[in-house]
Order: C-alpha cells, then sequence, then structure tokens
C-alpha cells in the first residue's frame, strides 16, 4: 500500500515535519523508540526528489518551500508535467546542512 497517492495530472502540495538527525539517521524521530524530534533546518536547503521505484530515473527534483526552520517543517508542490505519467515511484527529502553534510529521508 503506499504512502500516498497522486491522481494523474494533479499537481498537489505536500506538507511534511523532517525529522532525525545527520548523526542518527531517519529513525532518530519517533522510529524504533528514538524520541520524536524535529530537524532544525535553519540555514539548510531541502530538495524534493520524486523518482521510479529503481531510483533510475529521477522525475522531478526541486527546491522545497522551509517553512518553519526550527520546526523542520517543508512544503513542495508539484508543477505542471511532473505527475503525468502513470506508475510507482518514492519520493526522499534531501536535505544539505551549512556544513555540507547531506541527509536524505527517508
Amino acid at each position: 500500500m503506499p504512502d500516498f497517492v497522486i491522481a494523474q495530472g494533479n499537481l498537489p502540495t505536500l506538507n511534511d515535519t523532517l525529522c532525525g538527525s545527520i548523526n542518527l539517521g531517519p529513525n532518530s524521530c519517533g522510529g524504533n523508540g528514538g524520541p520524536a524530534q524535529a530537524l532544525d533546518l535553519t540555514n539548510c536547503t531541502v530538495q524534493f526528489v520524486f523518482q521510479d521505484l529503481a531510483g533510475s530515473m529521477a522525475t522531478c527534483t526541486g527546491n522545497a518551500q522551509i517553512l518553519n526552520a526550527s520546526a523542520g517543517q517543508v512544503a513542495y508542490t508539484f508543477t505542471a508535467g511532473q505527475t503525468d505519467t502513470p506508475g510507482r515511484y518514492q519520493a526522499q527529502w534531501k536535505i544539505t546542512f551549512p556544513n555540507g553534510q547531506i541527509l536524505n529521508l527517508p
């Protein structure tokens, strides 16, 4: 069962709170019994990457909007053409920290 479904041609906005840490990884936010802690995205950049399940073809990559940096809140709105091809896809947030470290969630 997919985490979410997007109808072909729809242009939804995805809102998310990013949790984890560069040291602990993505499961540090309530996963596996870890503490629920949002990432502080101050001075970070966040990209949304949407690709086929094999990970071989990026369907879209775009800059996410950081809604509340200290609370880890982000949003991404699809644009025309990005949801035209039916299929199963995977998505992730690519966070680049000010020191250059990168964390991909999930």
